[in-house]
């Protein structure tokens, strides 16, 4: 599974979640996956728009607002 080295922990023992941050210029977009066995289920999505001030060029310009971002997306 392409996802395998994601799944385990130290110890071997399966992960119970998973996130993925997506921080784009335009947007910060957040997904939360519960792993059950060999499947994983999305269990909740977010998005939240980012301010022209946040972001420049790809870059982060503001890092306070694009945490918030992220806590807001998530």
């Amino acid at each position: 599974m392409v996802f395998d080295r994601f799944l385990t922990r130290a110890d071997n023992s399966a992960s119970e979640c998973l996130v993925g941050l997506d921080i784009g210029t335009e947007y910060v977009k957040a997904l939360l996956a519960r792993v059950n066995g060999e499947e994983i289920e999305i269990i909740g999505v977010g998005r939240k728009h980012q301010d022209r001030s946040d972001m420049h060029s790809g870059a982060i310009a503001d890092i306070a607002a694009v945490v918030r971002n992220c806590e807001d997306a998530l």
